[in-house]
C-alpha cells in the first residue's frame, strides 16, 4: 500500500533526532492514526437491490454457504456485512455496544437466523446493530468487506430508500445493484442510478433469475435472445441516466440460485456443476473484481494526496519561521469555526428532527387526548400519550367507520414526517462532505454507515359477511306473479345468500393504534442510531481539527533548528517528488474503458430430426394446452363467470404473451406499454395501461373477468401495487377479479411460495375470483385451485395427490408433489 509505505517514509524523516520527535510530535501521531486505519482498512462493495431479486441469494453464493436468510421477510433493520476468514463464523453487534461471537458448529445456520430474520427477530427485539459473516469461500478476496443494505423498491417508500442510498453510498467504494431479469426497466431504475451517479461509485448492475428466462412463445426467439434484449433495455437506461462514465458500468446477467447450490455443497452433482456453469456467476465475480482492481489504487492514491497535502501545508508553515524566528505561527481561525460548524450542524439535524414531532402535535391539537388505559405502553407513557396524540384524529377514539381516506391522513402525515427527517439528513450529510472536503480528507474513512429500517405499513381491515337477497326466479309463471305482486310480498321470487366484504372497523382500529405505536418505536430507534453514527464522524473531524492546533501550539513550545530544518525540507520534498511523479504520470496515462457485459451468444442450434418427432412435440404441446384450458374453464365454471367479456392486464409485455398462449393458444409478442389491443369480440389485452385506458376499459364493459398478472415476489412493490390498486378501484360489483402469478418458478426457487401465496390471497378474498397460476405445467393452476375451493386437510391432501398422480402422472414429480404441498397449506 503507497500509504503506508509514504507515512513510514516521513515518520522516519521526522523523528530521525529526540528534538524533531519533540517538535513533530503531533504530526507523528497524525500519521500513526491514519495509518492504523489504514492498515486494517478493506475495499467496501455495497449491495443494494429490488425488493425480492434475489439480494440474499447473490450473497450466499459469494460466501459460499447458504447462511444469510432468503426468507420473503428478512430483517431489515440491522446491517449485514460479509467477508474472508480461514472458518465460518458470525459476529453480532448490539445496539448496546456489545458482540457475541458466533463460532462454526452445524448449528450455525439456525443460530444466525434467530438475529437476521424477522419470523425469529420481530422488529428487532434483539436490539441488533450488526451483523458480519465470514467463510473460507468468501469470493471477493480476504481485503474485500461486502455490505448489505435493505430492499429497495417497495410500495409508499420511496423517501426510505432515498435515505438508505444517502446514507450507504458514501461509505462504500463499489456498488452492485441487484435486479432480476424479469424486472421491467423503468423511471425507477434510472433514479436509483441517477442516485449512485451522485456519488462517482463504480457499478456493477446484475440481473439475475437469469435461470427463469423462457424462449418467446412464438418461437422466434431464443431464451438467449430474450435474456440479450433485456440486457439492452438496462443499457438504455444507464445511457438515459446522470452516471458520467458510461462506458465503465458493468452488466452482468446470472442464476444465484444456481450458483449458491453449487458453492454451498460440499458434492454438488454433476447436474449442479453443469447448472453452475450455465450460471454465469464465475463472470460476475471476474467483473466485480476488475472494479476492485480499477478502484484500489484510486483510495491509494487519495490517501496519498492527503497526506502530501498535510506535509505541503507544513512545509510552508515551518518555511515562513524560518525567514523570520521571532514571529508565532498563527492557529488558522478556519479550524476552529469548522470545529464550531460541524457541531452546530449535527446539534441543529437533531433539534429539526424533534421540530417535526412539536409540528405534528400543533396540527392535530383540535384532537381529544388519548386516555393512560388506551395503550400497553408502560415505558416512556407521556411520551407514548403525547406521539399518540399527535397521529389520532378525535374520530378514530368513537365508533365511527373507517374509510380509505383516514387511512391516506395518516400515511401522509407519516409521509410529510419522513420526508423532513429525510431533508434534514441530507442537508447534515452535505455539512460533513464539504467539511471533509475542506480538511482535504478521504470521505469514505471518515464516514459511518447504519441501516435505515422499514417503516410498516397500514391499511383498511375487511371481513366477509352473509347477506341475504330476492332475486327472480325463472319462468313465466313467476313472472306473472311478480307482475299482480302489489303489495311487495315477495310472489315470484327466491331468497338467496351472498358475501359481501365489509370494512371491519374494531380490526381496523387496533391496526392504526399498532402502525402509530410502531412508527414511533421505530423512528425513536432509528434517530438514536442515526445520532450515534452521525456523532461518530463529527468526533473524528473534531479530533482531525485538535490534532492540527494542537501541531502549531507544540512548535511554539520548541526552537527551530533552521539547518535542521533545512535538512528535513530536503528529505521530504525527496521523498514527495517520487509519489507526485506517480500521480502526474498517472494523469497522463488515458484510459480507455470498454462496458464489458458477459457475451451472450445464442446457442441455438438448428437440427434435423425424423417428423415423427415433431408430431410428438405438437401432441404434447396440444395436451398441455387441453389440460391449462379446461382448468382454466372449470376456474370460470367454479365462479360462474363462463362466457364472460375479458381483459387481461399487466405491466409486462412478456407476462402477457406467455398467458395469452397458455391459457388461450395466441402467439403474439409486440405488444407495447400505454396499449390496449382488442383480440376478439370477447378478449382484449392492456400493457401498462394508464388510469384513464383503465377508466374507459371498466366503463365501457360491465361484468368483465379481470385477468391481472402479478410477479408474486414483487407483490409489494411500488411497481405492482401501483397497477393493482387501480385496477381495484375500477371494479364493480359485477366484475371478478382473477390475480395470475407469473413468476411461480421463481418463487418455488426462492423457497417463497407459501408466504407469497398467503399475502396473495389475504387481497384476493375481497374480490369475486380466484388466484390462478401460469406456468408450463398446469398441474400448479389445479393445485391453487383445488386450494382455494376445498377444506383442505391431510386425508384429502394425500387424495388429491393420489388423483394427480393417476390422472396426470407424467406431470407429477417428487419436486412437483412439494410444490404442490406449499400450494395447499398456504
Amino acid at each position: 500500500m503507497k500509504e503506508i509505505d509514504l507515512a513510514n517514509n516521513i515518520k522516519e524523516i521526522l523523528s530521525t533526532t529526540e528534538q524533531r520527535k519533540l517538535r513533530y510530535a503531533s504530526e507523528l501521531n497524525w500519521i500513526e492514526r491514519w495509518q492504523k486505519l489504514w492498515a486494517s482498512d478493506r475495499i467496501r462493495v455495497g449491495v443494494i437491490g429490488v425488493t425480492s431479486s434475489g439480494k440474499s441469494t447473490l450473497i450466499n453464493a459469494l460466501l459460499g454457504d447458504n447462511l444469510l436468510s432468503v426468507a420473503v421477510r428478512p430483517s431489515s433493520s440491522q446491517l449485514v456485512s460479509c467477508s474472508y476468514a480461514k472458518k465460518r463464523s458470525a459476529v453480532v453487534y448490539f445496539l448496546n455496544g456489545d458482540k457475541k461471537n458466533i463460532n462454526d458448529t452445524a448449528e450455525l445456520k439456525n443460530t444466525i437466523i434467530q438475529y437476521s430474520d424477522e419470523n425469529y427477530n420481530k422488529r428487532n427485539q434483539k436490539q441488533v446493530a450488526q451483523l458480519e459473516l465470514s467463510t473460507p469461500k468468501f469470493d471477493l478476496g480476504e481485503d474485500v468487506l461486502l455490505v448489505d443494505s435493505p430492499g429497495l423498491d417497495a410500495s409508499g417508500y420511496e423517501i426510505h430508500e432515498k435515505l438508505t442510498l444517502e446514507t450507504l453510498l458514501p461509505t462504500v467504494d463499489i456498488v452492485i445493484f441487484v435486479t432480476t431479469v424479469k424486472s421491467e426497466v423503468d423511471k425507477k431504475m434510472k433514479q436509483t442510478l441517477d442516485t449512485i451517479a451522485k456519488y462517482n461509485c463504480p457499478l456493477m448492475i446484475v440481473q439475475n433469475m437469469l435461470d427463469a428466462v423462457r424462449p418467446s412463445v412464438d418461437g422466434k426467439k431464443s431464451a438467449s435472445t430474450v435474456a440479450k434484449e433485456r440486457m439492452n433495455r438496462v443499457l438504455l437506461t444507464v445511457d438515459q441516466s446522470a452516471i458520467k462514465n458510461k462506458n465503465e458500468v458493468k452488466v452482468a446477467q446470472i442464476s444465484a440460485i444456481n450458483a449458491m447450490n453449487y458453492r454451498s455443497k460440499t458434492n454438488p452433482s454433476e447436474e449442479e456443476k453443469k447448472a453452475f456453469i450455465a450460471s454465469r456467476y464465475e463472470n460476475f465475480v471476474t467483473g466485480v473484481k476488475e472494479l476492485i482492481k480499477t478502484k484500489r489504487p484510486e483510495i491509494e492514491d487519495q490517501r496519498v494526496k492527503t497526506i502530501l497535502e498535510h506535509f505541503y501545508e507544513l512545509i510552508q508553515q515551518e518555511n515562513e519561521r524560518t525567514e523570520n524566528l521571532s514571529i508565532s505561527l498563527p492557529v488558522d481561525t478556519s479550524l476552529n469555526s469548522i470545529k464550531y460548524d460541524i457541531s452546530h450542524a449535527l446539534d441543529d439535524t437533531y433539534d429539526a428532527i424533534n421540530s417535526v414531532i412539536l409540528e405534528l402535535q400543533e396540527m392535530y391539537n383540535k384532537y381529544f387526548p388519548v386516555n393512560d388505559t388506551d395503550t400497553n405502553d408502560n415505558q416512556d407513557n407521556f411520551f407514548t400519550r403525547n406521539f399518540l396524540n399527535t397521529f389520532i384524529p378525535n374520530k378514530f377514539k368513537r365508533n365511527y367507520e373507517f374509510d380509505e381516506s383516514d387511512i391516506t391522513e395518516i400515511k401522509n402525515t407519516v409521509k410529510s414526517f419522513e420526508s423532513k427527517v429525510a431533508e434534514s439528513v441530507s442537508i447534515f450529510s452535505d455539512k460533513c462532505a464539504a467539511t471533509i472536503k475542506k480538511l482535504k480528507l478521504p470521505t469514505r474513512d471518515l464516514w459511518s454507515y447504519n441501516g435505515m429500517p422499514r417503516m410498516p405499513e397500514v391499511s383498511v381491515k375487511t371481513k366477509i359477511i352473509t347477506k341475504t337477497k330476492l332475486v327472480d326466479k325463472d319462468g313465466f309463471w313467476n313472472m306473472a306473479k311478480r307482475f299482480f305482486d302489489w303489495g311487495d310480498k315477495g310472489w315470484g321470487k327466491e331468497t338467496v345468500q351472498y358475501t359481501e366484504s365489509v370494512i371491519d372497523n374494531e380490526a381496523t382500529k387496533e391496526s392504526v393504534r399498532r402502525y402509530i405505536q410502531r412508527v414511533k418505536n421505530e423512528y425513536a430507534k432509528t434517530l438514536e442510531n442515526w445520532h450515534a453514527n452521525a456523532n461518530s464522524t463529527v468526533v473524528s473531524i473534531q479530533q482531525e481539527v485538535d490534532l492540527r492546533i494542537a501541531a502549531i501550539k507544540e512548535k511554539e513550545k520548541q526552537v527551530l533548528d533552521a539547518n535542521d530544518w533545512k535538512q528535513i525540507r530536503k528529505d521530504l520534498e525527496k521523498c514527495f517528488k517520487q509519489y507526485v511523479g506517480q500521480a502526474r504520470q498517472k494523469e497522463k496515462t488515458t484510459k480507455t474503458y470498454v462496458n464489458k457485459v458477459t457475451d451472450i451468444k445464442d446457442t441455438t442450434k438448428l437440427i434435423k430430426v425424423q417428423y415423427k418427432y415433431v408430431q410428438l412435440y405438437d401432441a404434447a404441446e396440444k395436451y398441455l394446452y387441453a389440460v391449462q384450458k379446461s382448468t382454466f374453464n372449470y376456474a370460470m365454471q367454479i365462479k360462474q363467470r363462463e362466457n364472460r367479456p375479458a381483459i387481461v392486464i399487466s405491466n409486462s409485455s412478456d407476462n402477457l404473451s406467455d398467458f395469452l398462449f397458455r391459457f388461450y393458444q395466441i402467439k403474439k409478442t409486440d405488444f407495447e406499454n400505454k396499449q390496449i389491443y382488442y383480440l376478439t369480440d370477447k378478449l382484449s389485452v392492456a400493457c401498462a395501461p394508464t388510469e384513464i385506458q383503465l377508466k374507459s376499459i371498466f366503463k365501457d364493459t360491465r361484468g368483465l373477468n379481470v385477468f391481472l398478472l402479478i410477479n408474486g415476489l414483487q407483490f409489494h412493490t411500488e411497481f405492482e401495487t401501483s397497477l393493482r390498486k387501480k385496477v381495484q378501484e375500477n371494479l364493480s360489483d359485477n366484475d371478478a377479479l382473477f390475480l395470475t402469478v407469473q413468476d411461480f418458478e421463481v418463487l418455488a426457487n426462492g423457497n417463497a411460495i407459501s408466504e407469497c401465496l398467503r399475502s396473495i390471497r389475504m387481497e384476493q378474498c375481497a374480490s369475486n375470483g380466484l388466484i390462478l397460476i401460469s406456468h408450463n405445467n398446469p398441474i400448479y393452476n389445479i393445485s391453487i385451485i383445488h386450494a382455494q375451493t376445498t377444506d383442505v386437510k391431510l386425508k384429502e391432501e394425500t387424495m388429491f395427490y393420489n388423483a394427480l398422480t393417476s390422472k396426470f402422472p407424467k406431470l407429477v414429480n417428487e419436486v412437483t408433489k412439494k410444490r404442490i404441498n406449499n400450494i395447499l397449506r398456504s
